[in-house]
């Protein structure tokens, strides 16, 4: 009987279990409550998907994971001159930015007043992890993408 082969998590690069592990949390906190309005007595709060902001963070962080769960299974994917590490850093830096505005703008409730709530803070947290991973993943894929070797100019040469 044939044996199936083993996912050994040694073998992923920091960046990408730091993306991974991130990703997965902060899908999971936006989920709760980010933002919380109260008026007489009643209170009501939105998650992290709530507005626009969050709806595209909330893709962001899918496409990041699916994207990492790709490179997990070595699924290979052809990319022209890109590195996979560079479009995963590309990705992490989006969800860092948008993590980061969606944080910031806080949604309108009207005239009551809307605070943060800790899951807020926790999605901030791992936004700015999620942007360590892609300074990591940058590094990993280098400065700048592959370039193709210079071609050869035709004449003479010394």
């Amino acid at each position: 009987m044939a044996q199936k082969p083993a996912f050994d998590i040694s073998k992923l690069s920091t960046a990408s279990k730091i993306l991974l592990g991130a990703g997965l949390l902060l899908f999971i906190d936006m989920l709760l409550q980010w933002n919380q309005a109260c008026a007489l007595g009643f209170c009501a709060g939105v998650s992290g998907w709530h507005g626009g902001l969050g709806v595209i963070l909330g893709l962001l962080v899918l496409v990041l994971l699916i994207w990492e769960g790709l490179r997990v299974l070595n699924v290979k994917v052809a990319m022209g001159t890109m590195s996979p590490a560079m479009l995963s850093a590309i990705i992490a830096g989006a969800v860092t930015l948008f993590a980061i505005l969606r944080f910031l703008v806080k949604p309108s409730a009207g005239p009551v007043g809307v605070s943060r709530s800790f899951f807020a803070w926790i999605g901030l947290i791992l936004g700015l992890v999620i942007g360590y991973g892609a300074y990591l993943a940058m590094q990993e894929a280098g400065t700048s993408p592959a370039a193709p070797p210079p071609a050869e100019t035709p004449g003479f040469t010394a």
